[in-house]
């Protein structure tokens, strides 16, 4: 027997439209006609921008997967080449772009060179100075520097429960390469975007070293996932509703340029 469920929903429909970059980037031209690339902390700061098609923009992953095809060693420790005992490349980009997100599982690899435009970052884990002993002894860690990767833009493994990410932007404007000073099952996930040009993009390209600090706005927003974030001030559809039929229209929306920005029951 085919149970039919009755309830009364409460919607509220939030809608913005015609959204304007330049209120969040005051005396920038943009070219109306092509969406602007939100870059660095700026794909944060616009998140409402997101389902936007992006023109000049190529987003890449790469790991450290078997080149081979045999998913030998469960993608772990396949180096693009060696330049050293502790300076093992996994990643070798040109051009100019942003480098989004590192993965390792646990510290794999720690020290890790992030090599910006030709200068090299030492980047660590709390973990790195013991790694035979470090899930025993650790039930904090960080990563080191601290404030070029602060919490919740970036995770230890103490925290994911196996995992250390990154996701604090990293500009260049030549190129990007990471390099592991351990090759102990060295494990690595990356994804960056490459840009045709910097003609509308968000923000220009700086380069990039360890003593930068993600800006607190930022850390603010993703602070309160979860939470609404929605603006306030934009219009907004409402009411009540039963579902006494297989399809129910939620919403008409007649608008042009227009973006959902929240939807809820």
């Amino acid at each position: 027997m085919k149970r039919r469920l009755i309830c009364l929903v409460c919607f509220f429909l939030a809608v913005i439209i015609s959204e304007q970059v330049k209120a969040q980037n005051p005396g920038k031209t943009i070219n109306p006609d092509v969406p602007v690339i939100p870059v660095g902390l700026d794909a944060y700061r616009m998140w409402g921008r997101w389902p936007q098609q992006r023109i000049g923009v190529r987003s890449y992953m790469r790991s450290t997967y078997d080149r081979q095809g045999g998913n030998e060693g469960a993608d772990a420790s396949h180096f693009l080449f060696v330049g050293g005992e502790n300076y093992n490349v996994t990643l070798d980009v040109k051009g100019k772009g942003v480098f989004y997100f590192f993965r390792s599982n646990h510290w794999h690899g720690s020290p890790w060179h992030f090599v910006v435009d030709g200068q090299d970052n030492i980047v660590k884990e709390t973990g790195t100075g013991d790694p035979v002993n470090a899930l025993k002894k650790f039930s904090n860690t960080e990563f080191i520097p601290s404030a070029a990767f602060p919490e919740p833009l970036n995770f230890t493994w103490a925290t994911t429960k196996g995992a250390d990410l990154i996701w604090t932007p990293i500009p260049f404007r030549e190129s990007v390469r990471i390099a592991y000073s351990r090759t102990c099952y060295g494990t690595g996930y990356y994804i960056y975007h490459l840009f045709a040009d910097e003609k509308n993009l968000s923000q220009p390209l700086v380069k990039w070293d360890s003593s930068q600090v993600p800006a607190k706005d930022v850390l603010g927003l993703l602070g309160r996932a979860g939470s609404d974030i929605a603006p306030k001030s934009i219009k907004k559809l409402s009411g009540n509703l039963k579902l006494d039929k297989e399809r129910v229209m939620l919403a008409d929306i007649d608008a042009s340029s227009s973006v959902i920005r929240a939807f809820k029951l």
